[in-house]
């Protein structure tokens, strides 16, 4: 809620407005840019939660595919993504343009035949330097022993409960 507050309007992803495009591209460059100004530049496998809005455009910044695209890419790639319909993986890195094409067909994950198919539930698990979040409650004191991400970006309220944070 906080990191939308001033997308509220815009629709919930599935049938987002498209002006609201440039405002989740500059969100997800700020993204991107904190985590290389903090020094984490090295960090180049991600998984993320949302396959539309926020989700995509961090996809796109992080692959260096589309207007999104950050000048001089570092070699960045998305290796999961989830959404309510499920989650796809690919060690070698999603094809976002294909991806998208996928997603704006189907409008949802589901089907997706570039990667293998696993449960919205392993995103936590996933073995990448960067997880990207946007629900509440993704990570708790039950599922946090099993994360393996170098580093977690909560864009929602909660997405890590605060007994997981405590630990």
């Amino acid at each position: 809620d906080w990191l939308g507050h001033d997308l509220e309007g815009v629709g919930n992803g599935f049938g987002a407005v498209r002006q609201a495009e440039s405002q989740w591209t500059l969100l997800a460059r700020w993204i991107t840019e904190l985590i290389a100004a903090a020094g984490q530049s090295g960090l180049r496998t991600y998984a993320i939660q949302g396959c539309t809005g926020l989700g995509l455009a961090v996809a796109r910044t992080v692959s260096g595919y589309g207007a999104a695209a950050l000048s001089g890419n570092s070699g960045a790639k998305v290796i999961m993504m989830s959404d309510a319909s499920g989650a796809i993986l690919n060690d070698a890195g999603v094809d976002v343009a294909r991806l998208e094409s996928h997603i704006q067909r189907e409008q949802m994950l589901f089907g997706y035949p570039g990667a293998e198919h696993a449960y919205s539930a392993d995103l936590s698990k996933c073995a990448c330097d960067v997880l990207v979040l946007q629900a509440p409650m993704q990570i708790t004191a039950a599922n946090s022993g099993q994360v393996q991400a170098k580093l977690i970006v909560e864009c929602g309220a909660d997405s890590v409960s605060q007994a997981a944070k405590a630990e």
